[in-house]
């Protein structure tokens, strides 16, 4: 499986974007189903609602799906790739040590590294492989975002 996410062709695109969908909604349901969506009591009132949260993920996901499969035709280094497979995992599980955790200063703290993060991988992709910084700028704006509401709920 791991050689079909790796080829830089239409059935690596197919498989990276699958292996991003088969994920995202597993971990929706999970979350859904461990009553994790609610937000916190002292979030802001400009946070969506949870299931447009994870609609929001659900676009993301295959956003850094398409950014792996374009450094694949890129040719990209192996540390280009692992920078993403990390920020991947990392957004994998944040509704693990946030949710389960139920603490606002860990989502903080996660949504900053991330953001900081997947900004810092889509500054490094910008000149070998552009494609894969903009498939990046959604997750980078959304991090942020929630980085502006988690600083709101610590504030309050």
């Amino acid at each position: 499986m791991i050689a079909l996410l790796d080829r830089p062709d239409r059935s690596g695109l197919i498989a990276n974007v699958a292996c991003a969908l088969t994920i995202v909604i597993v971990l929706n349901a999970l979350i859904f189903g461990l009553g994790w969506e609610g937000p916190s009591q002292r979030a802001p009132a400009f946070l969506p609602p949870p299931i447009v949260i994870g609609v929001v993920w659900l676009a993301l996901f295959p956003c850094m799906a398409f950014a792996r499969w374009e450094l694949n035709r890129g040719m990209a280094e192996r540390a280009d790739k692992a920078g993403l497979i990390v920020v991947f995992a990392l957004c994998s599980t944040y509704p693990f040590y946030t949710g389960g955790l139920n603490s606002d200063l860990v989502g903080e703290a996660a949504n900053v590294t991330l953001a900081l993060l997947a900004g810092g991988l889509a500054a490094r992709y910008a000149r070998r492989t552009p494609r894969a910084t903009a498939w990046l700028v959604p997750l980078v704006l959304w991090l942020g975002f929630a980085s502006v509401a988690g600083a709101f709920t610590l504030v309050r």
